[in-house]
């Protein structure tokens, strides 16, 4: 089916709740500096504009699943925590090592149980959300064995500069392999750069959503949307579901944290992502909808490319992406008309949960709309078969929660999905989307964004 293009007419202020912005790219050869003859305060502040951080935690993780929440060295502890200096590569961690990028943290913690955690800023107080597993595995081809890469047992800083740090992490062994990534982060942007350098053969993370989206995938231009709800009734616990390879990006769509977590790598064919369908996982908020508890993608992966090439992991949180029941008789050629709502009885299920919700403008009875002006794609899922139109949301139109979908085909319109795709003119510079994440982290594109909020 054809792409349809459909302009939403609104009015109001735009709200902007996140966004990033500029620098220069470095290899993982960079040279040793010398460390700093001054030691550091310790203490956590907010991050300064323009910069990104690493952390010294000054204790280790012991305990599974508690990442940045438990109380031994985690989010309560900041006040001791220890901030590597800029320029300081040659250092050893008393505790476990924590990167802190623009509006999210990367903790490699010290334990043997979890992968490492990714966590969004919830403000900007650096007040980290729900965590997010990170998966750097090995595979071996036809072995049927696989080693998550459990916690960091070594950590070793590549690079330290105020607009870019890196660092190697080794982890504990599993199943006869230790699994070796650098992770590397620039000022101001909102995505990670994870790259294979010993024994990893897949980056994954335990989105446990129920909906996966690859834009432009499917046939024709449409998207591909695999809902984890459709595929489990065919499927036994843990059933992997490989998705299409040419796929240049996965959105993982997190309803309790309003999440949308956007994992992209340089060439498709190789990637060949992939998730596991689940019955039994946490569900990551979808029963928070009044839908009760839904089938969910336990784990989502994609290959690294020969085992050398990279994959990125971006964070974008606040009114990137909306969904709602529908369940309404449409005709083809019909524009079904409604209203955006809000079902969402809570956000976030963490101990700041209430930092969280702080200043979340969508819940339980208030109505949804876009936020930010740019190409919107909405899908439609007409009997189980998902149908894409593209949405261009104006400066303008931004704050009416009206929406229309052309429905293609006769059937029952069971739910509808928006999200933000790709900006236009009018979308702000300090406004990342998708698209800017991969031409950016991907093909090297400069920056439009060029502050820091």
């Amino acid at each position: 089916m054809l792409m349809r293009r459909t302009t939403i007419v609104l009015s109001a202020a735009v709200v902007i709740v996140s966004a990033l912005l500029s620098h220069t790219f470095a290899t993982d050869k960079t040279p040793a500096s010398k460390p700093a003859t001054v030691a550091p305060k310790t203490g956590y502040t907010p991050l300064p504009k323009g910069t990104v951080r690493i952390w010294d935690l000054g204790k280790k993780c012991t305990k599974k699943i508690k990442g940045f929440f438990h109380k031994e060295g985690g989010w309560y502890y900041r006040d001791n925590w220890i901030p590597v200096p800029h320029g300081t590569t040659d250092y050893k961690f008393k505790g476990d090592c924590a990167l802190e990028g623009t509006n999210f943290w990367i903790h490699l913690h010290g334990h043997k149980f979890d992968a490492i955690f990714i966590y969004p800023k919830v403000d900007d107080k650096g007040t980290p959300g729900g965590d997010n597993e990170l998966y750097r595995s090995h595979s071996p081809a036809g072995s049927g064995l696989r080693n998550y890469g459990p916690g960091s047992n070594k950590a070793r800083i590549v690079k330290n500069d105020r607009g870019e740090i890196a660092v190697e992490s080794e982890s504990h062994p599993s199943r006869g392999s230790r699994v070796t990534t650098v992770y590397r982060i620039l000022a101001g942007r909102p995505w990670v750069k994870i790259t294979p350098v010993r024994m990893a053969t897949e980056q994954g993370m335990h989105g446990e959503t129920r909906m996966l989206v690859f834009p432009e995938a499917g046939r024709k231009g449409q998207d591909f949307l695999a809902d984890a709800a459709i595929y489990a009734p065919h499927h036994p616990n843990y059933h992997k579901i490989s998705f299409p390879t040419k796929s240049r990006m996965m959105l993982d769509l997190m309803m309790d944290d309003d999440q949308m977590y956007v994992v992209t790598w340089p060439t498709p064919k190789k990637a060949r992502p992939w998730a596991d369908v689940s019955t039994t996982n946490y569900h990551r908020g979808w029963n928070w909808i009044g839908e009760g508890k839904s089938a969910v993608w336990g784990s989502s992966f994609a290959y690294f490319g020969d085992e050398k090439e990279p994959i990125i992991i971006g964070s974008l949180r606040f009114g990137y992406w909306h969904y709602q029941k529908i369940d309404a008789k449409v005709k083809a050629g019909e524009k079904f008309t409604g209203q955006w709502k809000c079902v969402r009885t809570r956000l976030g299920y963490r101990p700041y949960a209430k930092e969280i919700a702080a200043g979340y403008p969508f819940m339980k009875g208030a109505p949804w709309r876009p936020l930010y002006p740019g190409k919107w794609r909405m899908i439609g899922c007409i009997d189980k078969k998902h149908y894409t139109q593209e949405v261009i949301v104006k400066k303008a139109d931004t704050g009416n929660s009206g929406f229309v979908f052309t429905s293609p085909v006769s059937g029952t319109l069971e739910y509808l999905v928006m999200y933000l795709y790709d900006r236009t003119k009018d979308t702000p510079k300090n406004v990342y989307t998708p698209m800017d994440i991969y031409r950016q982290a991907i093909q090297g594109e400069k920056p439009a964004a060029t502050t820091n909020k």
